[in-house]
């Protein structure tokens, strides 16, 4: 899909960033790049150091740390979604950008028509304001421990 997911192993959030500079580049050496090469769709939500935000299908998918995560997922610009986390860094999967550590930028396509959630264990704090209907479902599961959602 894109060029990092043809690198066989993980990619750190130290080599994303050295990777983003290639894009700023290859204008000027007359590539096209059509994404960052940071959005990826092989993040593995098992993976307790990070939250994991990417698009599988047309669900939005939020995977948590396993600790006190503090995620919130609002509506963005031009359809697109915002989610953050303010306790942990956020690895984005595949149709999502960085913002920032801690947020990314998701339906980079077309808008997700759903939200799957698993804040998986510890105190979570889970806010969305996307708005939801018979069309558009939400499923959001706060793990083990004492959650806000």
């Amino acid at each position: 899909m894109n060029q990092i997911n043809s690198m066989a192993g993980k990619t750190t959030r130290g080599m994303r960033k050295r990777l983003s500079g290639i894009g700023a580049a290859a204008p000027a050496a007359g590539m096209v790049l059509a994404s960052p090469a940071i959005a990826r769709a092989d993040v593995d939500p098992t993976d307790p150091t990070t939250t994991h935000v990417g698009v599988v299908g047309d669900t939005l998918t939020v995977h948590g740390r396993y600790g006190d995560n503090y995620i919130t997922i609002v509506p963005g610009d031009r359809g697109r979604v915002r989610v953050t986390d303010k306790n942990y860094p956020i690895l984005p999967g595949g149709d999502c950008i960085d913002i920032t550590d801690n947020e990314v930028e998701c339906g980079l396509s077309g808008t997700p028509k759903g939200l799957h959630v698993d804040g998986h264990a510890g105190a979570d704090t889970i806010i969305n304001l996307l708005p939801t209907s018979s069309k558009t479902q939400a499923r959001i599961y706060g793990g083990s421990g004492n959650d806000v959602i």
